[in-house]
């Protein structure tokens, strides 16, 4: 009885680790950029996006009269721990602001959010 129980048990805590590991590798990198010519409905389909991925991503956009994006204020959380900040009060052409999470195992830049510049490969 107790040799079963005992299986049991392994059976449990080795299903629940492969679980665990399974859900972290199926976790997609995130690599946006929002520059002036990103919309509110942009921002907002970023919002629900990074939300269904467990990334919590607030964020207080000014836009001018044109509707053109001049300054934003972004917070990232994730829920595996990472949290950044930034904020830009003159967003300009060529200019972007970036929210980098990499889930790749020893990833140079594995989170950012500003003025993100990961080496090329």
């Amino acid at each position: 009885m107790i040799k079963k129980l005992l299986v049991a048990a392994l059976l449990t805590v080795g299903a629940t680790f492969f679980a665990q590991d399974a859900a972290a590798q199926s976790q997609e990198n995130v690599d946006i950029s929002i520059t002036n010519e990103t919309t509110r409905e942009q921002l907002w389909e970023m919002h629900e996006s990074l939300k269904a991925q467990g990334i919590q991503f607030k964020y207080q956009p000014e836009f001018n009269q044109d509707r053109q994006l001049i300054g934003i204020q972004v917070t990232v959380t994730t829920e595996d721990g990472f949290t950044g900040s930034f904020a830009n009060n003159n967003l300009v052409d060529g200019q972007s602001v970036r929210i980098i999470r990499n889930y790749d195992e020893g990833a140079e830049v594995p989170f950012c959010v500003g003025n993100c510049n990961p080496s090329e490969d």
